[in-house]
C-alpha cells in the first residue's frame, strides 16, 4: 500500500469519527428538545440516546474506511459516549460496567448492526441470485 492510500484511509477515518460526532452532539438535542424537565416519558428520555448510537454506528461504519485501524477507535468512541454520563458523574468502574447494558444509547448501535447486517445479507443474496453479475466487475 503507498502512502498516499495510507494517508487518505486516515483521513477518512478521522473525517466519519468527526463528522458521527458533529452528528451525535448536534442533531438529537434541536429534535427533543421541545421536552420539558417535568416531561418523564419515554420519547423525552431514551429516544435521543437511542438515535445518537443509531447514527454513531451507521455514520462511523458507511463514511470511515473498512480496516480494524478505523473499526477499534471508533469502538473506543462509542464505549466512551455510552458511558460518558456515568464517568461524568463520578461513578466507580465497575458501577459503569455494570450499568453498561442497560444504557440505551448500546441499544442504539445493536439496532444500526442489526441494519448494517441485514443490507449486506440482502446484498449478498441479491448479488447471487442475478447471474453474471460479476463478470464485469474486473474492469
Amino acid at each position: 500500500m503507498d502512502k498516499l492510500s495510507i494517508f487518505a484511509n486516515i483521513g477518512r477515518s478521522i473525517a466519519a469519527l468527526c463528522i458521527a460526532l458533529f452528528i451525535v452532539f448536534w442533531f438529537p438535542s434541536p429534535a427533543f428538545d421541545a421536552c420539558f424537565p417535568d416531561n418523564s416519558s419515554y420519547v423525552c428520555g431514551q429516544w435521543p440516546n437511542l438515535f445518537a448510537g443509531l447514527v454513531f454506528v451507521l455514520v462511523g461504519y458507511y463514511l470511515g474506511p473498512k480496516s480494524k485501524y478505523h473499526y477499534i477507535p471508533g469502538l473506543l468512541i462509542f464505549g466512551f459516549l455510552g458511558s460518558a454520563e456515568h464517568i461524568r458523574f463520578g461513578g466507580q468502574l465497575l458501577e459503569i460496567l455494570a450499568e453498561a447494558p442497560f444504557q440505551s444509547f448500546y441499544y442504539g448501535g445493536l439496532v444500526s448492526l442489526l441494519i448494517i447486517v441485514a443490507i449486506k445479507y440482502v446484498n449478498n443474496r441479491w448479488v447471487q441470485s442475478v447471474p453474471n453479475k460479476l463478470i464485469n466487475k474486473d474492469k
